[in-house]
């Protein structure tokens, strides 16, 4: 009786650990996206796009502007991002068909795009994250459009529900 009692808690311990571990985090079916990136504003802004790991999430939610952007940034320099200084109404495609950059960041179990703009407005919303799933986003031609103002960056493209 006892043995059957310790096997039966056992059993369903392990029950317990797979039914948290499956639903604890969905599993993102990360795909190519087109990317155009337009400034809206006439002020000088630098933007980078990084490739972000399900293990990197964290790391970069804590990151300060200051760290990211200070001269000779370590940060910066090891995220490897995709960089431009943007123009005004000149939107900056990150094509879906770039096989280079696509394949470097599939390859390294790349989910989502951080988006980092040096913004002109001090305390704007810097860096804004973008999900490469296959469900995410209702994209006119597999493509997600971002709007570049003085104080923040801004989805355009509409989430799916």
């Amino acid at each position: 009786m006892k043995n059957k009692i310790v096997l039966f808690v056992f059993a369903s311990l392990a029950l317990a650990l797979v039914i948290v571990g499956c639903a604890s985090t969905p599993k993102i079916n990360a795909v190519p996206w087109s990317l155009s990136i337009t400034e809206r504003t006439s002020a000088s802004i630098e933007m980078d796009v990084i490739g972000v790991t399900a293990s990197d999430q964290k790391y970069f939610e804590g990151m300060s502007w200051e760290d990211y952007w200070k001269p000779d940034s370590q940060i910066r320099r090891d995220a490897r991002p995709q960089s431009k200084f943007l123009e005004k109404d000149k939107p900056w495609v990150i094509s879906a068909k770039d096989s280079a950059i696509w394949n470097q960041w599939l390859k390294h179990g790349v989910v989502e795009l951080l988006l980092v703009a040096r913004l002109p407005e001090a305390g704007g919303l810097w860096k804004v994250p973008v999900s490469l799933d296959k469900k995410a986003w209702k994209a006119q031609k597999q493509t997600i459009e971002v709007d570049v103002l003085d104080s923040r960056i801004v989805v355009t493209t509409p989430p799916r529900d």
